[in-house]
């Protein structure tokens, strides 16, 4: 009843508070009283040892009541507000017992007004004493007991029936006080518990709003900023007049779906934390880095650079991320990434413009350089939206009836014979714009429709074959999502049977890069097209990413030169070398050489002697239509003067 119970932490600590406030005026009420019951004793003339008892008590009181003022209840623990409470409750019971004692014995007289006045004022400095110290039920149940009994016990001396029915009214006025101190002591427990039980609920609160809001600015997966806390820190770092610097750059990585889908989710997420790992360790702290989308991360340096610097940038970036990345199941995997760059104030005014604006060049990048760095163009916002439009016409079904096989031949070096045609597709749009090849190819693969058009074209263009005579091959353009596929390959080879072409008579011409990404599963593709019976050749050999070991490696064909390899025949005896060297080691492989991009008859002057057997090019024949095709070989009898077809 008596002992304070700390484990309510908010609550000891609120009636410390409260005691903090009202203590001081429970000892001045003391002193007061004393000083009433001081006068009252010496108005009947001078005694020493009420004058002594009065000072000291005085003196005790204006001590606690300055210890009280000056008391700070921050800064301890919960097991001292316990203690300093309970010391609170003992010295009420102390100060209760020592005033009513002093009062009885300083107030007695011997007649019979003295018990009521003793009683009368005791009690109304007990109701001041309970006020201030009803938010501690011990101390004011302390309080009550140590007036009482004294009270109780002096009324038994006076057995007089006044006396008696006088005591018997204190005692039940002090039974009142005690339920009412009780109740108000267990409400004001209880309104406490329900404040802190609020309070608890809005820190939850709170911190769910803060999580919510952490969540709302992470990537769960990576740990860096997702979309949304990329953009609200770009607009809150965004150049204002103070003319501060500010680059975004944009990460596209190049190869992660296919290492998604052969090795799993799991394991794509593993690389996706490695990648991020790898940015925020060679950026530094200094460039924030955000996953923005799927496989795409996104930069922003504060850091003023030059633009040979941002590319500079870029370029050790890409190098970064190229080193191989060994997941947890043991596999090692390779990439790259392509790079966007706009920069604040010279390329975009305000954040979303900025953004856009490394998008395009991102996109620019994937299209034309990948693996590589851009600053941004303006030129790359036009290649952007022409996209667009490309895309919107792609999204129509009957794009596909707007597609028109054209073919360029492939004539014989010995004779100038048409061995083989090449097929080429132009898009006649119904507003009249024929679109190339180069425009809207990367357009439809990176909507996923590569392979759809691809099937498409190889239906017209083996529809076209049913009226040739039957030695003319046709060589038909596959890219690296075709290859990749084994529907794709299924799907030409059922072509084929089902119209009854011989595979010896088509050629699936493959740049290099369908074997950057999935190079196992390409080179199995490649020989179940090669066992089918179909001829595979590489096309442009010899640039810059050229890798001699694919002729050996894969079930090649033939090999067309690159066409600016060619060009540079005639000033670069360096070309010429390598040319020769490309024909002798393809000759001893077994290889048939397709020297592309012939112009002029200087071209072919100085191609002569070098060895290529088949030769493609204006110079010979301009790609056509299926009618000047047919109209051409039935006019030449399958060759091709020397003066060339315009």
């Amino acid at each position: 009843m008596f002992t304070i119970d700390g484990s309510n932490e908010p609550l000891i600590r609120a009636q410390l508070r409260m005691m903090q406030v009202r203590l001081p005026f429970v000892y001045f009420l003391t002193f007061s009283a004393l000083l009433v019951i001081g006068q009252q004793r010496l108005a009947h003339g001078f005694d020493l040892p009420t004058v002594v008892g009065s000072g000291v008590l005085i003196a005790l009181s204006i001590w606690r009541l300055v210890y009280w003022v000056r008391f700070k209840a921050t800064g301890l623990s919960a097991e001292q507000v316990r203690k300093k409470l309970q010391t609170v409750a003992y010295s009420a019971g102390l100060l209760g017992f020592v005033f009513t004692s002093w009062t009885i014995f300083v107030c007695t007289h011997d007649n019979s007004q003295s018990y009521t006045e003793v009683g009368i004022f005791v009690l109304l400095s007990l109701l001041g004493g309970l006020f201030c110290l009803a938010y501690l039920r011990q101390a004011a149940l302390m309080l009550i007991l140590s007036v009482s009994v004294p009270m109780f016990s002096y009324s038994l001396v006076w057995s007089a029936e006044f006396h008696s029915a006088l005591t018997l009214h204190f005692i039940f006025i002090v039974g009142i006080i005690t339920v009412i101190t009780h109740f108000f002591g267990r409400d004001f427990e209880t309104f406490i518990d329900q404040r802190s039980r609020l309070y608890q609920t809005q820190a939850d609160a709170k911190a769910q709003a803060e999580e919510m809001r952490f969540l709302a600015y992470k990537d769960v997966l990576t740990d860096l900023d997702n979309r949304r806390g990329f953009f609200h820190f770009l607009r809150r770092k965004f150049p204002n007049s103070d003319g501060h610097s500010l680059t975004l750059g944009l990460i596209d990585l190049d190869g992660f779906k296919p290492i998604n889908d052969i090795y799993g989710h799991p394991s794509g997420d593993d690389l996706l934390r490695k990648i991020a790992h790898r940015l925020v360790e060679f950026l530094g702290e200094e460039v924030f880095v955000a996953r923005v989308g799927g496989d795409e991360f996104a930069l922003v340096t504060l850091q003023k650079m030059t633009d040979h610097e941002i590319i500079a940038l870029g370029r050790a970036i890409c190098a970064a991320l190229k080193v191989p990345f060994v997941l947890k199941s043991g596999v090692q995997v390779k990439l790259s990434a392509s790079l966007g760059f706009a920069r604040a104030g010279v390329d975009a005014s305000d954040p979303e413009t900025l953004f856009e604006r490394a998008d395009h060049a991102l996109y620019y990048a994937k299209t034309y350089h990948l693996g590589h760095a851009l600053l941004f163009e303006p030129k790359h916002e036009r290649v952007t939206r022409d996209s667009a439009e490309i895309a919107q016409g792609l999204r129509d079904s009957q794009f596909i009836d707007e597609m028109e096989m054209i073919f360029q031949p492939v004539v014989s070096a010995e004779n100038n014979n048409v061995t083989c045609v090449e097929a080429l597709a132009r898009w006649h749009r119904p507003d009249g714009l024929e679109i190339l090849p180069d425009t809207f190819i990367p357009v439809a693969e990176a909507m996923g429709l590569m392979n759809k058009l691809t099937l498409a074209l190889f239906e017209k263009a083996t529809d076209c074959m049913l009226h040739w005579t039957k030695y003319l091959k046709l060589s038909f353009n596959l890219s690296a999502s075709d290859v990749v596929e084994p529907h794709v390959v299924r799907a030409l080879m059922d072509i084929t049977h089902q119209k009854g072409i011989s595979p010896n008579r088509i050629i699936f011409e493959i740049s290099e890069n369908v074997l950057y990404d999935q190079p196992e599963q390409a080179q199995k593709m490649l020989e179940r097209l090669a066992g089918f019976g179909f001829s595979i050749s590489l096309d442009d050999f010899g640039g810059r990413l050229s890798n001699f070991s694919h002729l050996h490696q894969l079930p090649i064909y033939a090999v067309k030169l690159d066409s600016e390899l060619i060009c540079d025949l005639r000033f670069s005896t360096q070309s010429r070398i390598l040319v020769r060297k490309i024909v002798e080691l393809a000759q001893g492989l077994n290889l048939r050489v397709v020297a592309q991009g012939i112009s002029s008859s200087d071209h072919l002057h100085v191609l002569e002697g070098l060895g290529c057997e088949y030769y493609q090019g204006f110079h010979f024949a301009r790609p056509m239509s299926q009618a000047k095709l047919l109209n051409l070989l039935h006019q030449q009898n399958g060759h091709i003067g020397q003066q060339g077809v315009a």
